[in-house]
């Protein structure tokens, strides 16, 4: 009997401690349940952060942005709020690229900048760019792509011909409500004389300060660049004509 009743009780208790790990899930509160609260105190900070919390999980992005935003109005203080909003905003920016062109052309009376000769051809360049920004959201993350392409082509003396071509890639998010940061990676590449002039590696980061319509920018750019002895000055002298030396 006693053993029965001990058996009785061992199970009880685990019972027990099985029901206390798990969270009680009729406990949990809903989104309905915290938007009722907030139609009586529409200004609360903290009511605001938890209905935000509950639409993010549920996906409504939007409902969970315009809660987080009124915490902010209430409370422009709160880091947590200003985080929470900063990332619901970025789930719903759509995306965005940018494309700038820029071309023309150029007479060059002395095509190869030389001082003491009169009697240098002529040529005329084609000169063009290509800017591009790209931005969208990835997870939760905001990622900007910068991309740009520059070219100088000759009509007749083509061994001066010269492109360069840069990337990078990163994250931009907010640290404070008025300073952008953008971080990225990257690289990039010459070629002069239909050759490989060289190839870098890099790492650039930048911060936008925004007081109204005023943006001030602080740029970081770190690379390593490699570049092609063959194309270097001595290389260029090795292979100028002797009449222009």
């Amino acid at each position: 009997m006693i053993l029965g009743f001990a058996c009785r009780m061992g199970m009880a208790l685990l019972v027990s401690a099985v029901i206390g790990f798990y969270p009680n899930t009729s406990d949990a509160e809903t989104t309905n349940e915290v938007f009722l609260l907030l139609l009586e105190n529409p200004d609360d900070a903290e009511l605001n952060l938890r209905f935000g919390r509950l639409a993010e999980q549920e996906g409504s992005y939007r409902h969970a942005l315009a809660a987080y935003e009124r915490a902010l109005r209430a409370n422009p203080d709160n880091g947590e709020a200003f985080h929470a909003y900063e990332r619901a905003k970025r789930r719903l920016a759509p995306p965005q690229t940018s494309v700038v062109v820029v071309a023309g052309s150029t007479y060059r009376s002395n095509v190869r900048q030389n001082p003491g000769r009169f009697d240098q051809p002529t040529d005329i360049t084609f000169d063009g760019g290509l800017d591009i920004v790209d931005e969208r959201s990835v997870g939760g993350f905001r990622l900007r792509s910068l991309g740009d392409l520059a070219f100088r082509l000759h009509a007749d003396v083509d061994d001066l011909d010269e492109i360069t071509a840069n990337a990078w890639t990163g994250p931009t998010f907010a640290i404070a409500p008025d300073i952008q940061a953008h971080v990225a990676i990257g690289g990039g590449a010459s070629w002069f004389e239909d050759r490989l002039y060289y190839g870098e590696g890099s790492v650039r980061a930048s911060l936008a300060f925004i007081d109204g319509r005023t943006i001030d920018v602080v740029r970081l750019y770190v690379g390593y660049r490699e570049l092609n002895e063959k194309l270097g000055s001595q290389g260029a002298l090795d292979r100028m004509p002797d009449d222009l030396r």
